[in-house]
């Protein structure tokens, strides 16, 4: 059990708010606009380091299918916080500033 669990029990089950997770018929309200281009490249782009991470660590496979990663990849996306540490320019989950 990891001393995160706290936070990651609070994280959203479903990220149905955001575009890249809407199926076709609701993809269909933003026809026409530059959004739907930038959806797909975000969807290509989850898939493509879930391969990659996946032919150096093949195990991933076993503990998340795509559709949890692209959800995994989601909340931090959503969530992280740029920080400097020893001079460093990072991002991180900084779980008491996600309350």
């Amino acid at each position: 059990d990891s001393f995160y669990r706290p936070y990651y029990d609070i994280l959203p089950r479903t990220l149905r708010n955001m575009p890249i997770f809407w199926d076709e018929a609701e993809l269909e309200w933003l026809r026409g606009s530059y959004l739907l281009s930038q959806i797909d490249e975000r969807k290509l782009a989850i898939d493509n380091d879930y391969r990659a991470i996946c032919a150096v660590a093949p195990e991933l496979a076993s503990y998340a299918t795509p559709e949890e990663f692209a959800w995994a990849r989601m909340c931090v996306c959503s969530r992280n916080f740029g920080l400097t540490v020893n001079d460093l320019r990072t991002a991180a989950l900084v779980p008491y500033a996600d309350m």
